[in-house]
């Protein structure tokens, strides 16, 4: 919230290091599963991010809420169906 009031845009830890996640699946992936690496299959998946993180910032602004709070109430959702 003090970065809100600082008009300091946060991007929730987890919801950025999604990225990291998603490249290393892809990694184990082709080591484990025999499923050929792409670096373009990587970037197609993470390019999705883009979508994630404005949800998150357009929900914390209507909301009147920090991202993180927006981050966590939107993750929950996404758990409970």
């Amino acid at each position: 919230q003090m970065l809100a009031e600082y008009n300091i845009l946060y991007a929730p830890d987890y919801a950025i290091n999604v990225g990291g996640l998603i490249s290393v699946y892809y990694e184990y992936a082709a080591r484990y599963q025999g499923i050929e690496f792409s670096r373009e299959n990587v970037f197609a998946h993470t390019d999705k991010l883009k979508a994630t993180l404005e949800n998150i910032f357009s929900y914390a602004e209507q909301h009147k809420i920090s991202t993180a709070a927006a981050a966590d109430i939107i993750a929950e959702k996404i758990f409970q169906h």
